[in-house]
């Protein structure tokens, strides 16, 4: 998957809904369409990156640190270590620069069935926005602005923001290297 990084949307007051119609049309070229159910979400998650299923009591402690750090263990049960190889390399090569270059720190994947807004997180800034923006979203979420569109646009622009300030405006960035269909996941 490609991601071009443009110009920061500057913020500026106004109330939640406008804020969110502005993230609307400022991202309206990279939404990806097509909410994914869980199973689903997870079935494309293992097909563009290699995770490893892992007890959060065997984490090991600088991995278990920055997961649990901020998410409440109680919530996220379930946790996926994302293997450091060729298909997660450009997410790690900037996780390393964040908490540095240890043996014990993976990035994670997070997750708590039936949380409100999102069910899917991680220890990483960057990959936990990118989780959100890589789930999809359905018209319906757009049209009637649902608590999944203001999630869904915040970890985009989110995304887009970080990306933009490391790597620059008008980058094309392969954020993952298999290219993947959504709406093949769509259909399962």
């Amino acid at each position: 998957m490609q991601f071009y990084t443009r110009k920061i949307f500057k913020a500026e007051p106004c109330d939640d809904g406008i804020w969110t119609k502005k993230l609307i049309d400022h991202y309206a070229n990279d939404l990806v369409f097509g909410h994914l159910d869980s199973e689903q979400f997870l079935n494309k998650l293992s097909d563009s990156f290699t995770l490893i299923k892992a007890d959060p009591d065997n984490l090991p402690w600088n991995t278990y640190d920055i997961c649990y750090r901020t998410w409440s263990r109680k919530e996220f049960k379930d946790v996926w270590i994302i293997k450091r190889d060729n298909k997660s390399e450009f997410f790690y090569k900037m996780f390393y620069e964040d908490f540095g270059g240890f043996e014990d720190r993976y990035i994670c994947v997070l997750y708590a069935k039936g949380r409100e807004f999102t069910e899917f997180t991680s220890n990483d800034n960057v990959f936990g926005c990118f989780l959100t923006y890589y789930q999809g979203i359905d018209k319906e979420d757009i049209d009637t602005l649902s608590d999944w569109c203001r999630a869904y646009v915040n970890s985009l622009d989110g995304l887009s923001m970080m990306l933009t300030t490391k790597f620059g405006e008008n980058m094309l960035l392969n954020l993952t290297t298999i290219p993947i269909d959504h709406t093949l996941y769509l259909r399962q």
